[in-house]
């Protein structure tokens, strides 16, 4: 008998910290609701609507939850407010997407259907999960109303005690697997399509709940109908991002993964790619790699979860080491992606996961330069960390546990205002990236900055980049006023022919041609001068920046000891005027000094600078100066040659 189903996907409740240190509103909005959002789209939802409509039933879809990751289409509405980890800070609660007054007018105006198929998302949306439920029992209280979803199926009881459905659905409908997600129900069209291709996980991470959900042994559909879906999608809507929803897709790889992502590639249609539940390290390989960058994916997930070998295999039971993970990002650069666009997952906020070893975890994707993504932990039922940690959770809402609550935040091991610091650092490429946001006597600062100062590699990338966004104009009018001047000079540099990588990894596309213009005249400039471009040792494959002065993120000691070791007769360098500390205090953090309780970067006058080039037997011929730098033409005396008088020359090229 023909029977007319409403399905319903409910708006996504999410936390909303104040953090009134954090200034980038937009970037904050996009940190916490767009990565929420992300893969959001009512995918259940849309197979069951395709298996219904080819059983030849009436169907209708109701999605009022986000439609769009962008920003500015997404609506918040207030939804009360909830306690912090700490019992004491409140947080504001939204919903994504439509409020419940918009969500009964929009139900009164619905026939009434014979049944009304619910789905639930994550287990801390628990509350608008059952709002809309007894909502549509109380509009429709003839139709038989089934919740299933992510929250019905681990929460069973817990959804049957808080609403009204007639029935409460564990697990995915099977019959529904085998159809593809039938777009045409929504009312809108979705920036990108998702589908999945395998189900279940033989892994037992205990933070994770797939194998309860899907079973344990790894079903995978047939590629040939991966690639048909793909296809399809692509032709029939014009849609081209597609995120492949999959927890072990690189598992059989060579009988189905690899030949989807050849298929992508060999159909040379234009699309973009997607895992956003990152890929396992441990399986991946330089040809695997190269392969997904061909296929169109623009960046990709590494979960590190943790640096702390122990706690990765002890406490969550992972397969993946440390090794697994450093090889994976070699892999994938080699193959071809940036920098900034490979992703790293990083636990935190878990229960008695002390704050050093969360940001240990932080700097060890700082360390391989690329970009970490803080997954805040909530802990989710069925899984070994929730039922270790019940005496913690026991007499909260599942609301409650909302991973941007903080619910662990307990101050013992780490504080309310220790995650929101976090989360203001979310994303970022290296460690002063956006320090400065955090209060002076922030915990996690004074770690950052400890880190930093004990660390030459890591700060010598930070203020790398740092230099090249600030001060990239400074230096060809530098090289300009070098050029110009009699005899040979060499200048200690990071550029060592490695430009084009530079420029690729981490340029604004906004600014790329001004840089492209930039670079050329620079080779122009070197190329027909007496000018020697000199590198500082510098033998990794990271990009190099245009610093043509150098000791601009050293300390004292590595300052010495470069001048020391300097063979070249004649060099210029370069090194912070004692202004440049007021006029650039994200450069200068406050407190950032090194065992000895000296500054970093160096930033004095030129009168001790001149005093200390003496002490280390060179001969100042000229002085280049202006509001933030002082550049020192230098010459290296001989081991007897008396110190002579410096001849000074002050020139402000700015």
């Amino acid at each position: 008998m023909k029977k007319r189903y409403l399905l319903i996907r409910p708006p996504l409740e999410e936390a909303y910290p104040e953090l009134p240190n954090f200034r980038d509103r937009m970037l904050y909005k996009y940190m916490v609701f767009e990565k929420t959002v992300e893969v959001c789209l009512p995918y259940g939802l849309l197979k069951i609507g395709a298996y219904l409509k080819a059983q030849d039933h009436e169907v209708k879809l109701l999605d009022f939850g986000p439609h769009s990751w962008d920003s500015n289409e997404i609506s918040l509405h207030k939804y009360g407010t909830r306690k912090t980890g700490n019992r004491k800070k409140e947080y504001q609660i939204f919903l994504i997407g439509n409020n419940m007054e918009e969500i009964k007018d929009i139900l009164l105006k619905e026939k009434e259907p014979d049944e009304i198929f619910i789905t639930s998302s994550m287990t801390f949306h628990a509350k608008s999960v059952a709002e809309v439920t007894n909502l549509c029992k109380e509009i429709f209280p003839k139709a038989k109303v089934v919740v299933g979803g992510i929250y019905a199926s681990l929460c069973a009881e817990h959804t049957k005690k808080n609403t009204l459905a007639d029935h409460i659905h564990k697990g995915p409908i099977w019959e529904a697997d085998k159809y593809r997600s039938d777009i045409s129900l929504l009312d809108y069209k979705p920036d990108y399509y998702i589908f999945k291709s395998t189900r279940g996980c033989p892994f037992n991470c205990s933070y994770c709940a797939v194998h309860f959900f899907e079973g344990r042994k790894v079903h995978t559909r047939n590629y040939q109908d991966v690639l048909d879906e793909i296809f399809y999608v692509n032709e029939k809507y014009g849609i081209k991002q597609f995120k492949a929803w999959e927890s072990n897709i690189l598992i059989n790889f060579k009988e189905h993964f690899e030949r989807i992502l050849d298929g992508i590639i060999e159909s040379g249609r234009d699309i973009i790619f997607g895992l956003p539940e990152g890929i396992a390290p441990q399986l991946l390989t330089p040809e695997l790699a190269k392969k997904l960058y061909n296929a169109g994916l623009e960046s990709i997930d590494i979960p590190l979860e943790s640096s702390d070998e122990d706690m990765n295999k002890d406490r969550f039971h992972r397969v993946a080491k440390m090794r697994d993970f450093e090889n994976s990002i070699k892999y994938l650069l080699d193959g071809g992606f940036n920098n900034k666009d490979i992703w790293c997952f990083v636990l935190v906020g878990m229960p008695k996961q002390a704050l050093k070893s969360q940001i240990d975890s932080l700097w060890t994707v700082w360390q391989n330069k690329v970009r970490p993504l803080f997954m805040f932990f909530t802990p989710i039922p069925q899984t070994e960390e929730y039922q270790k940690h019940e005496e913690l959770i026991r007499g909260r809402e599942l609301g409650e546990l909302h991973p941007y609550l903080f619910p662990f935040a307990d101050g013992k091991y780490f504080t309310v205002e220790d995650m929101e610091d976090l989360l203001c650092i979310q994303v970022t490429m290296y460690p002063l990236e956006r320090l400065h946001y955090l209060p002076s006597n922030s915990r996690v600062r004074k770690e950052i900055l400890s880190n930093l100062a004990k660390d030459p590699d890591v700060r010598k990338y930070n203020y790398q980049l740092m230099l090249y966004e600030y001060f990239m104009r400074y230096e060809m009018e530098a090289i300009k006023n070098l050029s110009k001047q009699q005899g040979e000079f060499t200048i200690i540099s990071f550029y060592t022919g490695n430009y084009e990588k530079f420029r690729q990894h981490y340029n604004p596309p906004e600014i790329l041609d001004m840089v492209i213009k930039t670079h050329n005249e620079l080779k122009n400039i070197v190329e027909n001068s007496k000018l020697n471009i000199k590198g500082l040792s510098d033998n990794d494959n990271s990009p190099l920046v245009i610093d043509l002065f150098s000791f601009l993120y050293m300390d004292e000691k590595e300052i010495t000891n470069t001048l020391k070791q300097n063979q070249s007769k004649n060099l210029t360098i370069r090194v912070w005027n004692k202004e440049a500390a007021v006029k650039f205090s994200n450069f200068f953090p406050e407190g950032f000094i090194d065992e000895d309780g000296n500054s970093i970067p160096v930033c004095n006058d030129a009168d001790w600078w001149k005093e200390e080039l003496k002490k280390l037997g060179y001969k100042v011929n000229n002085i280049v100066s202006d509001s933030i730098f002082t550049g020192f033409d230098l010459e290296k005396k001989e081991a007897n040659e008396p110190a002579p008088d410096n001849a000074i020359v002050n020139i402000n090229f700015t």
